[in-house]
Parts: C-alpha cells; structure tokens; sequence
C-alpha cells in the first residue's frame, strides 16, 4: 500500500530548511496525513508546467496529485492532448512524491515509461496521482496514473507512467 512506503535510507531531517518539502514533518496535516500544497512547492512562471496549468492539489509523504485544465497549447494535430504532455504531467506529479518521499529535491529522473490507453481533449481536466511504490537507497520508482475528468461524466484513465528517480548525494 502507497502509504506504508517508508525510506530505507536517512534521507533529510524535518528541520533541514534547504528544502521545500522537508517542511512536511512539522505542517499540520489532514486526516489523511496530507498537507496544504500551497506551503511546499511553487511552480517556476514560465516553466512548462507554468504553461501547462498543472497545479499539485495534494501531498503525503509519499503520493501526489496534481490537476492540469486542457487547453488548446496542449494539443497535437487531431485535436487530442499530444502524448508527450501527459509524460511531463506525470513526471512532475511524481518527482513531488518523491520529494516528499525523500524530505529534499537531491534527485534527478532517469527512466519515464508512458502507456496511452485513452485521450483527453480541450475542455477536459487531467487529474494524476502519484505515489512511491520503491524507496531505495539509490532510487525511487513512482508510478503515476492519469484521469482525463469531464463534467458529467466519470474520470477516466489515459495514461500509466511509471518513472525512476536516482537519488544525489547531497553537496
């Protein structure tokens, strides 16, 4: 189960305030064990992600999920989100589980692996939860589901990802 993942390293204390997510330790937190997105992770204007709208709406200390609306930037030619987009997506959602997974960013993905099983188009929200299903000394692995959400209608799966992370060793 995603939640009872623990390291298996010493990663970063609670108090190492070099960190955005090694806050997560003294943040209040839900009943769920989740905190405010809001006070670990800002996205950088005019990054990708900035471009694509994703925003984290939620994170554990080994999950996330993260809401992207569809809009007419994101599409390829036949009017459906381009493949590529869902793998950034989800590279995003997961690098935020793994850093609070990890309590720091020292990491860096080396391995994304996408399978499209359907599609989403303009208008359309994508929701992706992420969570660490390996928390090893070196690497993590998270694996990443894609939803395509439409009002009145139930979400649906469009991409699984999986990615690994090798973690750095701290300078």
């Amino acid at each position: 189960m995603p939640g009872n993942v623990k390291p298996s390293h010493s990663g970063a204390s609670a108090d190492d305030s070099s960190s955005r997510f090694s806050r997560l330790g003294a943040l209040a937190r839900d009943a769920e064990g989740g905190v405010s997105p809001a006070e670990v992770v800002d996205v950088p204007p005019g990054s990708a992600l900035d471009l694509a709208q994703v925003q984290l709406t939620r994170v554990t200390t080994s999950s996330a999920e993260s809401r992207a609306p569809v809009s007419r930037a994101l599409l390829n030619q036949r009017g459906t989100v381009q493949g590529g987009v869902y793998s950034v997506i989800a590279d995003a959602t997961a690098g935020w589980a793994t850093e609070a997974f990890l309590g720091n960013d020292s990491y860096t993905t080396t391995a994304v692996t996408s399978q499209l099983v359907g599609v989403a188009v303009e208008g359309d929200v994508l929701v992706t939860h992420a969570h660490v299903v390996h928390g090893g000394r070196r690497t993590v692995v998270a694996s990443a589901e894609v939803y395509r959400r439409r009002p009145g209608s139930s979400d649906r799966l469009v991409a699984l990802v999986t990615c690994q992370q090798l973690v750095l060793e701290a300078s």
